[in-house]
């Protein structure tokens, strides 16, 4: 697996802890597909509904969905076309986002998380 830029990150982790974590979920969703075949099974929509909503919060450079097989997977027909309208839909659109980041057209994650309030939870904003 090559280096991950610091940019890159997966639930706070950066360089090479962020490319384990990218081949970690690569595996993850390859198992979530190989297991459930065609017999698309609720559990296992969930697992890659889970798995998609970590993947749009992701920063990723080319080299690392290259490196890390991850754009192959995410390209998978399976994740293209699942019975589940909504994983489909979702993994599509990560997908075209992903393929405008190795075009150079756009940077940074799909969705970005809401940035988090520094205060104390007693404090009382004024």
């Amino acid at each position: 697996v090559g280096a991950v830029s610091s940019s890159t990150t997966v639930e706070g982790t950066t360089g090479k802890d962020a490319a384990t974590d990218l081949v970690t979920l690569r595996t993850q969703l390859a198992t979530v597909r190989e297991a459930d075949g065609e017999a698309v099974s609720p559990k296992a929509t969930l697992a890659a509904l889970a798995h998609l909503a970590k993947l749009e919060t992701l920063t990723v450079r080319p080299h690392d969905l290259r490196d890390s097989g991850l754009g192959i997977e995410v390209n998978c027909r399976y994740w293209r076309e699942h019975p589940n309208t909504e994983v489909a839909s979702r993994f599509r659109k990560l997908l075209s986002h992903w393929r405008d980041i190795v075009a150079g057209k756009r940077v940074g994650p799909l969705v970005r998380l809401p940035e988090r309030s520094h205060r104390s939870p007693t404090e009382v904003p004024a």
